[in-house]
């Protein structure tokens, strides 16, 4: 199931590179990551989601908007 997914995350990244700069999909890329590692360790280890969770992850996507915005 590890391989599966991925070799699906890279190739929709793959796919995403098309359009997007490196830097910016790879953000993007590696954001989405963490925030599901996250809310996997919250849903299946019952790790707590804190404010300053929430704060980081806020910073991570609205840094990754910024940074699309900012290549336009």
């Amino acid at each position: 199931m590890t391989v599966v997914a991925a070799s699906g995350g890279i190739f929709f990244l793959s796919l995403a590179l098309k359009t997007l700069d490196v830097g910016v999909g790879y953000t993007i890329w590696t954001g989405i990551g963490s925030i599901g590692t996250v809310i996997t360790g919250a849903l299946i280890f019952k790790e707590k989601i804190t404010i300053p969770k929430v704060i980081s992850f806020a910073a991570i996507v609205a840094g990754a908007v910024i940074l699309r915005l900012a290549v336009v």
